[in-house]
Formats: C-alpha cells, structure tokens, sequence
C-alpha cells in the first residue's frame, strides 16, 4: 500500500452487497471509508462493521443519480480528508430483457441509476485525482453474476456505455505521470446483499 500512504476511498452503494464487501476488505488493511449510500441505516451498519474490522471513515449519504450530491460528497472528502485516492462507483441495480419489451420508466430509472451516475462520478471525481497527482485510482464495478446472456440488450446497453468512456480516460491519463485509471466494468460473481 506504499503507493497510497493516506489510504482513503470513497465507495458508492456501500450499505450492502458488493460494496460493504469491498469496505471491509479496505478496512481490514486500515484504510479511512468514504461509505456512501441512499439508505443511511445501512451504510452506518456498514460503518460500525468497518469499524470493527481495524478501518474508520464516514457516512456520506448520496443518491448517486443527483449529480450534486456526487458533488457534495468530494466536498466532504476534500474537507474531511485533503481529498480521496480511490473511487469505487459501484451501486447500482440489476436490470435484463430485450429493448422492446422493457417498459420505459425501467429504462430511465435503471440507466440513471447504472450509467449516469458513473458520467457524474466522472465528471466529480477523475478531476479531483487529476489535480492529486500521483497515481489515483477510480474503479467502476456493478454487481452481477456470470456473463450476459443473448438477449440481454438492457444490460449490454450500461455495461457498454461504462466500459468505452473509462477504456478513453485510461488510454488519455495514463500518459500524464504515470497516472492510470482501472476500469472494472466486467461481470463477476458475487452473494446476494445479504451475505454481507
């Protein structure tokens, strides 16, 4: 961990399932948690067990389609911390099904949710590594399971939508220091939230 002697990360969707996985896994090497989520009972039970574990951080509660409360959270972390090393934009939901079939308020709802918020976390945070130097991390990870199957034109939508713009800031940052950004938009397996 000599490459980030501050060890501080911000995860969204952090109050269950992959998230408070991952906060965990960060508290057990002692790093300080931004823990962000909608549902503030469950990102501070996800706090009090990151506390547990022989990390510290803060709540931070975002609803990660609002662009200013993206904002408000590297806000906070700027005031709180000097700033964040790595960025975790994981929440999301889980959507499926052919284009024509899939009624358009679940359209809207699950692309604002597993696309836009990764443009806002963008737009807030890759600026804020930037101006860190350094070798700043900002990893995009939603939860699925397995591969996605033929026909799930949903899902194809998002992931391609993360997975290209994060492909053009890894290929446009790296040049600059040494910087690299890490892109985790593939699938893999993960227990239901409440395992964790």
């Amino acid at each position: 961990m000599k490459r980030f002697p501050q060890k501080r990360v911000f995860i969204t969707g952090a109050g269950s399932g992959f998230g408070r996985a991952l906060a965990l896994e960060f508290a057990a090497k002692g790093w300080r948690i931004g823990v962000s989520d909608i549902d503030e009972s469950r990102a501070k039970e996800t706090l009090g067990l990151v506390e547990q574990a022989g990390g510290s951080g803060m709540v931070i509660l975002c609803d990660v389609t609002r662009l200013e409360d993206l904002e408000k959270a590297a806000q906070t972390l700027e005031q709180a911390w000097g700033g964040v090393d790595v960025v975790v934009n994981n929440a999301g939901v889980a959507g499926a099904g052919y284009i024509e079939k899939i009624p358009q308020t679940q359209w809207d709802w699950i692309l604002d949710l597993n696309l836009k918020s990764v443009i806002y976390g963008c737009r807030v945070f890759v600026p804020m590594l930037e101006k860190q130097g350094g070798r700043p991390h900002y990893q995009h990870g939603k939860q699925r399971r397995n591969c996605i199957p033929a026909g799930n034109e949903l899902l194809q939508c998002y992931k391609g939508g993360c997975h290209f713009p994060f492909r053009n800031i890894e290929n446009r940052a790296c040049p600059k220091k040494n910087r690299r950004y890490c892109c985790c938009a593939h699938l893999f397996p993960v227990k239901s939230h409440g395992q964790f």
